[in-house]
């Protein structure tokens, strides 16, 4: 998904992505092979590579998974810092009583 997030501003080179991603190139050439046979990716000249439709379409539901994500992370922190506030209150209440 990184390599797909990596693309998703415009034509970008091998090294930029490579770089970008701190990844090896034998990676980098598994991974783009992969992406170029799945319609993803489209290489343009020697070194630059670009996301074809279908790929642009996959980096807009990639960032709207991550943006989904972080609201479930901020929800989920805030449920549990409202738990800790409940579980002080009736700590505070059961010592008021003994």
């Amino acid at each position: 998904m990184e390599i797909i997030l990596a693309m998703s501003s415009g034509q970008e080179t091998r090294a930029s992505i490579i770089k970008t991603l701190r990844i090896n190139s034998m990676i980098f050439e598994k991974y783009i092979n992969s992406l170029e046979k799945k319609g993803i990716v489209k290489q343009k000249g020697d070194s630059y590579f670009e996301l074809t439709e279908k790929g642009k379409n996959i980096a807009i539901k990639i960032k709207k998974l991550y943006e989904i994500s972080q609201s479930i992370n901020f929800i989920e922190e805030e449920v549990r810092r409202y738990l800790e506030m409940t579980d002080s209150e009736e700590l505070k209440g059961s010592n008021r009583t003994a």
